[in-house]
C-alpha cells in the first residue's frame, strides 16, 4: 500500500471519530468522557487521546456546567465537554431577489458584524460575487481577523433568485469556486427555511425547553410559501430534515370540518408574498390620490411593499379582506399538512409576520378556523429572517464542522 493511501486511510478514520464526537456534543450539548466512550463504543483511553487533541486545537472545551435535570444528574467534580463557540468564525450570506445580507458570527450565531446591500443587477452573478466578497473583507478588517480565522461560509439563496438565472447546481459551483479562489474559504449552501429551522431547534435545545417537540413543521412565507419538516431520528440521535411542498398543497378538505376549508387550489397562488403583492398592486394601480400612494412615494417603495411590511401603515377594508383571505388559505395548508405529517409544533418564518397588521389577521383566522389543539401548536419564530439570518448560516456551517471532524474542509478535500 502506498504511503499516500495509508495517510488517507488514517485521516479518514481520525476524521470519522472526531465527527462522531462532535455530532454527539451537538445533539447532547454536554457529555462526559465516560458517557462518550459508552455511546460511541470506543475505549476511554482512545476518547482521552482524541479529545485532548481537539481541546488543544480549541475545537472543544471542558466545562463543569451542566443543565441539571432528573434524567442526568452530574456527579461530584464531573467534567463535561462542549463545542467551543469561538473555535472559528462563520460567514453567513443570504441572497434574496434584490438584497444581499452578509455577516460574521461565531459557530453559535453570535454576531460580530453585518452588512446589507441592494442589488442593482439581479441577473449578474459576477456583480453578486463582488458584492459578497467586498462585504466579507470589510467585516474581517473591522474585527482584525483574516480568512484563516473563518471555518466556512454558509450561503442561503432564496428560490426566487434562480428565476432567469442559471441552473441551481451550476450557480452553486461557480459561487463556491470564486469564494475559494479569492478568499480561501469553503462555501456550503442551504435553503433559507432549512437553515432557520435548524437554528430554531438549536434555540430550543440551548434553552433546555423540556418536552420540546420531536416533529417540527417550519413554514416560510416569502416569494413562495415553502416548508421544512424535521423529525428526530432516535436510532441516529439526529434530526432528519425534508422539504414539504406546502405552497402547492391541493388537498380538498371536507365541509364537515369547516366551510372555510372548502377550497381547492394552490396556496402559493393566493397567499405567498409574491401573490399578495400582485393583488395589492392591482387594487391601487393608477390611483394616485390615496394616502397610501403618497406615503409609498415618500418612502420610495411600492404600495404593496408598504402594506405588507410596514406595521405603521393603517390598512383599509380592502387590504384587510386580502389579508383575511390569505390567512384562510394558509389555514387550509396548515390543516392539511398537520393531518398528513402529524406535527407537534408548527413554526412560521418571514418578514410579513413581523407586520402586526398581518399577524393579527393571521392569528384571528387560524384561531377561528383551526381546531383548538392544532391552533395551540402554531407560533411565529423568534428568529427574524432579515436580522438574524446568520443563525441559519451558522447552523449550516456547524454541519460542515461535524462532517469534517473540525478540520478545514478545504484541507480535507486537498488531501484525499
Amino acid at each position: 500500500m502506498s504511503r499516500e493511501k495509508e495517510t488517507t486511510i488514517r485521516l479518514n478514520a481520525k476524521m470519522k471519530n472526531r465527527s462522531q464526537i462532535l455530532r454527539l456534543l451537538r445533539n447532547s450539548d454536554f457529555v462526559s468522557r465516560v458517557d462518550m466512550a459508552k455511546e460511541l463504543g470506543l475505549t476511554r483511553s482512545a476518547i482521552t487521546i482524541i479529545t485532548k487533541e481537539m481541546i488543544e486545537e480549541g475545537l472543544i472545551r471542558e466545562t463543569s456546567h451542566h443543565p441539571l435535570d432528573s434524567s442526568n444528574t452530574p456527579g461530584p467534580n464531573r467534567v463535561y465537554l462542549e463545542i467551543s463557540p469561538d473555535f472559528k468564525f462563520v460567514f453567513g450570506v443570504a441572497v434574496e431577489r434584490k438584497t444581499v445580507n452578509v455577516g460574521l458570527s461565531n459557530i453559535n450565531g453570535s454576531v460580530l458584524g453585518k452588512r446589507y446591500y441592494n442589488l442593482q443587477d439581479t441577473k449578474n452573478v459576477t456583480y453578486l460575487l463582488r458584492t459578497i466578497i467586498s462585504g466579507c473583507k470589510e467585516i474581517l478588517e473591522e474585527n482584525c481577523l483574516s480568512s484563516k480565522d473563518v471555518l466556512a461560509m454558509g450561503i442561503c439563496l432564496n428560490e426566487s433568485f434562480f428565476e432567469g438565472n442559471m441552473d441551481k447546481e451550476d450557480l452553486y459551483n461557480e459561487v463556491a469556486t470564486v469564494i475559494r479562489e479569492q478568499m480561501g474559504i469553503f462555501a456550503c449552501f442551504d435553503e433559507l427555511t432549512n437553515g432557520l429551522a435548524l437554528a430554531e431547534m438549536d434555540f430550543y435545545r440551548v434553552h433546555d425547553v423540556k418536552g420540546s417537540s420531536r416533529k417540527f413543521l417550519y413554514i416560510s412565507n416569502e416569494h413562495n410559501i415553502v416548508a421544512s419538516f424535521a423529525i428526530k431520528n432516535s436510532s441516529l440521535e439526529d434530526y432528519i430534515l425534508n422539504k414539504v411542498d406546502f405552497g402547492n398543497i391541493i388537498s380538498h378538505v371536507s365541509k364537515n370540518v369547516s366551510s372555510s376549508f372548502d377550497k381547492l387550489d394552490s396556496i402559493n397562488k393566493h397567499a405567498s408574498v409574491f401573490a399578495l403583492k400582485k393583488i395589492v398592486d392591482k387594487i391601487y394601480y393608477g390611483d394616485k390620490d390615496t394616502k397610501l400612494y403618497k406615503m409609498a412615494k415618500e418612502k420610495d417603495m411600492s404600495i404593496s411593499e408598504l402594506v405588507l411590511f410596514d406595521s405603521n401603515v393603517k390598512i383599509d377594508s380592502a387590504v384587510r379582506n386580502i389579508f383575511n383571505e390569505a390567512c384562510e388559505w394558509i389555514a387550509v395548508g396548515v390543516y392539511n399538512c398537520s393531518r398528513l405529517l402529524n406535527t407537534d409544533k408548527i413554526i412560521f418564518f418571514g418578514q410579513i409576520f413581523e407586520n402586526s397588521n398581518f399577524s393579527d389577521c393571521f392569528n384571528k383566522s387560524l384561531k377561528e378556523f383551526l381546531p383548538k389543539e392544532l391552533f395551540e401548536k402554531i407560533c411565529i419564530s423568534k428568529i427574524s429572517v432579515r436580522t438574524n439570518f446568520l443563525a441559519g448560516c451558522a447552523i449550516a456551517v456547524k454541519d460542515v464542522l461535524i462532517k469534517y471532524g473540525g478540520y478545514d474542509p478545504m484541507f480535507i478535500k486537498k488531501n484525499r
